[in-house]
């Protein structure tokens, strides 16, 4: 292998995609929409996307040595952080769960007063469902090159902080971890890079 700057790679920007239907129908074609019903979750904040992938291990060892003679992997914990900025009905209740409700005045009021909606959580429940994340690149010729990080099924794993002040938009700290799915590897990548074709 060789120096080769053309292999670096810059994640210029980007979308984040969720679908809490584990049973929609996937399509492959990286730049598209994961699913016909999948919620691009707009903006998040500059900072963009964080990914943990990890291994839990044990070591067996033995009394004649001090390396270990095995090393049992017992857990793979993978989790995908990010910070929404943007706020609607899809991207609340991705963050929180639970249900919307259009509230009937007591009073009925001019037409032009909007409606009022109403948000309450699922109590013991968590959002889940499977989630995206791509992000595009150039080459030097102007061919886009595109990875697409997916999570067949995950969810909300952490507490959801949030702030409310005049310097800053009104940010949501999403926190998934990764759950066994019915098939298939609980986290995959897809790209066009051509750095992944076999030498």
């Amino acid at each position: 292998m060789s120096n080769d700057p053309t292999e670096v790679r810059v994640a210029l920007t980007g979308n984040v995609w969720y679908e809490p239907d584990l049973a929609a129908s996937v399509v492959n074609t990286i730049g598209t929409a994961p699913t016909p019903t999948a919620i691009n979750l707009g903006y998040t904040t500059e900072d963009g996307v964080t990914f943990s992938i990890g291994r839990e291990t044990t070591d067996i060892n033995g009394w004649q040595t001090r390396d270990p003679l095995r090393v049992l992997v017992e857990n793979e914990p993978k989790s995908i952080a990010f910070v929404l900025r943007q706020l609607n009905r899809e991207l609340w209740l991705s963050t929180f769960g639970g249900q919307v409700a259009t509230l009937v005045p007591a009073v009925t009021g001019p037409p032009d007063v909007p409606a009022t909606y109403r948000w309450q959580p699922d109590e013991g429940k968590m959002p889940e469902g499977m989630l995206w994340v791509d992000f595009d690149d150039s080459l030097p010729d102007g061919t886009a090159v595109r990875y697409r990080f997916g999570f067949r099924r995950a969810t909300q794993s952490e507490a959801v902080e949030f702030s409310l002040k005049r310097t800053d938009a009104v940010n949501l700290a999403n926190n998934w971890r990764a759950l066994a799915p019915s098939s298939g590897t609980a986290f995959y990548l897809d790209t066009n890079d051509p750095n992944f074709a076999a030498a």
